[in-house]
């Protein structure tokens, strides 16, 4: 089995209502968040894109996959960046993670298993995946698809499936 090319993706969507403001834009590190996410996923993917609504993406300065979907969440990035290249694996990371560590990048990597339709952490506590940091493989797209023609455009709900 060819292992699939694993390509990184920020979500930088919604609408940051609550914040009031750009949530990719936040600094937490003396850069915005945004840029921090793309450097740690620098070390361990193809490339890097960034995925979100039209007019959020006109100011970005990295390769962009445009929102094919209003209002269904993380689901519509990943569906987007499967429609752009179907053929990559996805490592999806949601911008607005300012704990995230590049060793942490590094163990999602390592435990990717490119058989299954993805690889994501498992919170013990909760009991549940962690679909905002996860790894979808190529043989999601279809069940993805499905997913939310059927109403379903919870990541998390797919992940549990």
């Amino acid at each position: 089995m060819q292992i699939p090319h694993l390509k990184g993706l920020v979500l930088i969507g919604g609408r940051s209502s609550r914040m009031g403001f750009d949530k990719s834009r936040l600094n937490y590190h003396g850069i915005a968040q945004v840029d921090y996410v793309v450097s740690l996923l620098s070390h361990d993917v193809q490339q890097t894109y960034i995925s979100g609504q039209k007019e959020q993406l006109e100011v970005s300065d990295y390769e962009v996959i445009e929102d094919v979907i209003t209002d269904a969440g993380p689901m519509n990035g990943v569906l987007s960046a499967f429609q752009y290249d179907p053929e990559s694996a996805w490592l999806i990371v949601a911008c607005d993670m300012p704990l995230l560590s590049q060793k942490t990048i590094h163990r999602l990597v390592a435990g990717r298993d490119p058989e299954k339709m993805a690889t994501c952490f498992y919170n013990v506590i909760t009991e549940l995946p962690e679909p905002l940091l996860s790894i979808w493989e190529p043989s999601a797209y279809y069940f993805l698809q499905n997913q939310y023609k059927e109403g379903n455009q919870s990541l998390r709900e797919a992940l549990k499936k």
